[in-house]
């Protein structure tokens, strides 16, 4: 008996095996900046503006453009005499993390309040005196 193989037509479902080359690597300027270091000072940032002022402020806000910001910003910059009031604009947990979640991790009196309310897409704080 003799067998006659006719190829099929169809698309094959396998793939090709991933190449092991070594990837290409990009070659930009840029650093990423999500890195331990980059969070652990803008921690400290938080906290050391939650020493400086008096006053601590937790909103929110919706499609706000960046010349909006330029203004508030403009508008809380302190003089000469007093230290500039501060934005911080970041991500929540972080944010959180900065002012304590709990009693024992607050890192001032009464802020694992403000830490409970840092909920929802577009929050930020501002600390000013």
């Amino acid at each position: 008996s003799i067998r006659i193989c006719v190829p099929s037509f169809q698309k094959s479902r396998s793939r090709m095996p991933k190449s092991r080359r070594s990837r290409e690597v990009a070659l930009t300027q840029t650093e990423k900046r999500a890195t331990r270091e980059h969070k652990s000072a803008f921690i400290k940032d938080v906290r050391e503006s939650v020493d400086k002022h008096k006053s601590l402020y937790l909103f929110s806000y919706e499609n706000m453009r960046s010349n909006k910001f330029k203004d508030v910003r403009r508008h809380f910059r302190g003089t000469a005499k007093e230290e500039p009031s501060r934005i911080f604009l970041g991500k929540n947990k972080l944010l959180q993390l900065a002012l304590g979640r709990t009693p024992e991790e607050e890192y001032s009196d009464n802020l694992h309040h403000v830490a409970k309310r840092i909920t929802g897409g577009c929050v930020g704080l501002l600390s000013t005196s």
